[in-house]
């Protein structure tokens, strides 16, 4: 699942904050403990140095305070029973922390000229110390961790926000449209992106229009060969002194030739209206049916009968182009009558309609065999579907072909 940029940008910005700060928590709570323990061993230097200035070598000594336990006994170490509780089972040299009754002491035993010194200094104010710096150092954490994700959402979304403006730009622009991104954005990042997509769009135009010449060039050269055939066609069958069989080879040529003459003027068309803005009218789609219905009985004895139409009782108003609309129309019922030599059947809906033949024919190229190809009639179709928002489905099997054209109803 892709993840956004800002997002991303959150992400890193807030983790990189909260791990920096765990490095400094970590090496400050390391200073502390170091600083602790330097100055619990000159409390203790210090002690020492001020017994040593002043004790009698040969006398026990005994002095307590709120904080400090000091100890002296001279000779050897002297017996438990004459060590206060604090210093019981501890043997000089010893410098460490020991618990007594729930209390931590930071004890030192060491030996100086002519006896044992025994020194406990109380941890209670250090811990409590301890606990207070532990607690401004959380409450420290907790605001810097607030402060690092409100920063990192509001770096997210000012890294971001040009991209969005960047996005809703593209989405305005129309490949072929004549529109292009601004060069104006204060970040050269985008400004560069944008050049780059205008100079896309600029190919993408130059490729339209070749496209578009190329399409019409060939139409208008087409349209003469094709009337001339269609012409001589005429003439033939007006010489009436063609067998059956050459005839039916004739209805043939004829009825190819007015399909290739379909589709060149649904190719003219379409180049013609995509130069122009679209603008979508009502009408009738009954009307258009009974039109083509009349054009194809008249046009060729061969397909004489074979063109059945329903019409829908509710009268149906399609919303599009009129001169498009029957170009599509009139290309599916030829390939319908061309490539199939049953019943041809054009049913109209509410919404869509319909047009099925008959036989295991296909149209226009769409075949079982090859059903992802297609022809240049069904092309042509795909392309008026996309300039009129209309949307056709083809279904072929062994009985026959099934077209159904959804329309925008007005």
């Amino acid at each position: 699942m892709a993840t956004s940029i800002s997002r991303r940008v959150f992400t890193i910005f807030f983790w990189s904050n909260v791990l920096s700060l765990l490095l400094v928590i970590a090496v400050a709570w390391g200073g502390l403990e170091a600083l602790e323990a330097t100055v619990l061993e000159m409390d203790q230097q210090a002690e020492l140095e001020h017994f040593q200035s002043r004790y009698d070598p040969d006398e026990p000594q005994f002095n307590q305070t709120a904080t400090l336990t000091m100890f002296y006994w001279p000779g050897e170490a002297p017996p438990e029973e004459k060590l206060p509780a604090v210093f019981r089972g501890l043997t000089a040299p010893y410098n460490g922390e020991v618990d007594v009754d729930g209390k931590d002491y930071e004890i030192l035993v060491n030996e100086v000229p002519g006896g044992v010194y025994y020194l406990a200094k109380d941890l209670a104010l250090f811990e409590q110390r301890e606990t207070q710096s532990t607690i401004v150092i959380l409450g420290l954490a907790l605001l810097v961790c607030a402060l690092s994700f409100f920063t990192a959402r509001l770096a997210s979304r000012k890294i971001s926000r040009p991209l969005q403006g960047l996005t809703g730009d593209i989405d305005a622009a129309a490949p072929t449209g004549g529109f292009r991104l601004p060069l104006d954005y204060p970040d050269s990042e985008l400004t560069q992106i944008s050049q780059a997509i205008n100079k896309f769009l600029d190919q993408i135009d130059e490729l339209v229009k070749r496209e578009r010449s190329l399409v019409s060039l060939a139409s208008h050269e087409l349209r003469t060969p094709i009337a001339v055939i269609l012409g001589a066609v005429e003439v033939i069958e007006h010489r009436n002194k063609l067998s059956a069989e050459d005839k039916k080879t004739l209805g043939r040529i004829s009825a190819s030739a007015q399909e290739m003459s379909a589709n060149v003027q649904a190719l003219l068309k379409l180049v013609r209206r995509t130069k122009e803005p679209y603008v979508p009218v009502s009408f009738p789609v009954g009307d258009i049916l009974k039109e083509l219905a009349q054009e194809h009985g008249l046009s060729a004895t061969e397909n004489e009968g074979r063109l059945e139409l329903s019409l829908s009782a509710q009268q149906p108003v399609a919303l599009g182009d009129p001169v498009l609309a029957k170009i599509l129309i009139n290309n599916l019922i030829i390939n319908a009558l061309n490539h199939t030599q049953g019943q041809v059947y054009v049913t109209e809906y509410v919404k869509h309609l319909e047009i099925r033949d008959e036989g295991a024919g296909n149209i226009n190229g769409f075949s079982q065999e090859a059903p992802s190809s297609s022809g240049l009639g069904l092309f042509i179709v795909t392309l008026v579907c996309e300039h009129m928002g209309w949307r056709y489905e083809l279904t072929t099997d062994e009985s026959g072909s099934r077209v159904k054209v959804w329309f925008l109803a007005a």
